[in-house]
């Protein structure tokens, strides 16, 4: 079977894998967007993505004198925890057979638009999710995106 990677012509399969990325966060359905992805390309080079906040949420109870210190220490820890977070993703990856990395990002608008900034960056990608209300905002964004920056497996309902 073929692949056609520039409408001219055409390539083996294995000559030309598409990268997966799979946004994680340790959720039943992340877990089984691994599964799927281990199911569906054994082998594959696979993103494992997580989002972390930068807000600070965290600083309810930080004094006005100590705001920015404690402002830099949540951020801080929020990135340290996504990058414990995609640790676990890629070591979860890595034992179905998967050649992963992980890669976190910090949030800007939404997870889901952050998701898609990051396709657009690594573009050419399949974006492999599990069932719910993510994978269905994912599918909207992408459709809505020109051109579309990836391919989209939503895992079976």
């Amino acid at each position: 079977m073929g692949v056609v990677t520039d409408g001219a012509r055409t390539q083996d399969r294995q000559a030309v894998r598409m990268m997966l990325l799979i946004p994680y966060d340790s959720s039943p359905a992340s877990h089984a967007a691994i599964t799927r992805a281990a199911e569906r390309d054994p082998g594959a080079h696979v993103v494992i993505l997580t989002v972390w906040d930068v807000s600070g949420k965290a600083l309810s109870t930080v004094r006005m004198d100590q705001l920015a210190l404690g402002f830099a220490a949540a951020q801080a820890a929020n990135e340290r925890a996504a990058r414990q977070l995609a640790q676990q993703g890629t070591a979860q990856a890595r034992a179905a057979g998967l050649d992963a990395v992980g890669l976190t990002a910090p949030l800007h608008s939404s997870v889901a638009e952050t998701i898609v900034t990051v396709t657009q960056l690594l573009a050419p990608v399949t974006l492999v999710v599990g069932d719910g209300d993510l994978a269905e905002t994912l599918a909207a964004l992408i459709a809505a995106a020109r051109p579309a920056p990836a391919e989209l497996a939503v895992g079976p309902r």
